[in-house]
């Protein structure tokens, strides 16, 4: 008998068993349909291994000590032994004046002398009202008829005798923080720029470079690596110069690889396929039914469920 697809008819009283080879005849057209093209690729292979580390980059430069010249300005030494410097620092503003000391005690008066005749009156005398600094380390004398004179070089005279100290004067207020260097740091083309501490820098100033230095002594030697050891389970052991290691440490996954080509299908594949397209079926048990005449409405339903079923797994 050859399927129907017409068959059952709706709305017929129909024997049982024409309906159930008319499905034996459906299985059976089925079994002859040929199998479907290959499907999708499957997922992708593990990762490779990572390769060698790179080697290690030229060391930087940078700023090691920062200090004083000796004479108030600053000298910057770098971290390869290049001295730049000296830069003149600027000072901050002076704070406010103290206040002025206690008097010295008063010492003890002389003998007075003789009274002397009154002379004749004498025409007005000129005096010094000022003494004022030129600007340059001479001194301007001014007099108290407005005249001026000068400016004289200063010699120093012999030292005086040391005085007795006299008290303390007061605490006076803290003056304003002053301003200070708290960074030299690379412009970036050579030059460099000065920080200081209220935030203000200035610069860029052109370093001119000093003498070079003496030879210094051999520092003490540094350790360095000396192998990366994969240690078979994902990790790496880092191994030292000192014979010191470390580890083991992590490895993180490396980037997915490409795609991988489709494999070629042989003739043995082909076979297996074709002759395992029946078997897309098994899985879809009989249904086992005695179909009441007339069919119910529940037999009518459990035979269209079956049909779902194996038209689904027709599908896979």
């Amino acid at each position: 008998m050859s399927f129907d697809a017409n068959e059952p008819r709706s709305e017929s009283h129909q024997d049982s068993a024409p309906i159930r080879a008319n499905f034996v005849a459906l299985k059976a057209l089925i079994d002859t349909i040929p199998a479907g093209p290959p499907g999708a690729a499957g997922a992708d292979g593990q990762p490779g291994t990572d390769g060698s580390p790179g080697t290690n980059g030229a060391d930087g430069r940078g700023i090691a000590e920062v200090y004083d010249s000796g004479d108030g300005r600053a000298m910057v030494r770098m971290t390869d032994g290049a001295t730049y410097g000296p830069f003149t620092v600027a000072s901050g503003p002076a704070g406010l004046q103290g206040e002025r000391g206690s008097d010295g005690s008063q010492g003890i008066a002389g003998n007075d002398g003789a009274p002397g005749a009154t002379g004749p009156a004498g025409n007005d005398g000129r005096s010094v009202t000022n003494v004022r600094d030129y600007g340059d380390g001479r001194a301007i004398v001014d007099m108290s008829d407005g005249s001026s004179y000068g400016p004289f070089s200063v010699a120093s005279g012999p030292a005086g005798p040391q005085g007795d100290r006299g008290s303390d004067g007061g605490q006076g207020p803290a003056g304003n923080d002053g301003r200070s260097v708290v960074n030299v740091r690379d412009s970036g083309d050579g030059r460099a720029i000065v920080d200081m501490s209220d935030g203000s820098s200035y610069g860029p100033f052109t370093v001119a470079g000093g003498p070079q230095g003496p030879q210094g002594n051999n520092g003490v030697d540094g350790r360095s690596i000396t192998n990366v050891r994969d240690n078979g389970d994902s990790t790496l052991t880092v191994e030292m110069s000192d014979g010191s290691a470390y580890g083991p440490f992590p490895m993180p996954a490396g980037p997915a690889g490409p795609q991988g080509q489709p494999g070629e299908v042989s003739a043995a594949d082909l076979s297996f396929a074709f002759g395992a397209t029946s078997a897309n079926t098994n899985g879809v048990q009989l249904l086992g039914l005695t179909v009441s005449d007339p069919p119910t409405q529940s037999e009518m339903q459990a035979i269209a469920n079956k049909m779902d079923e194996l038209i689904a797994a027709m599908r896979r």
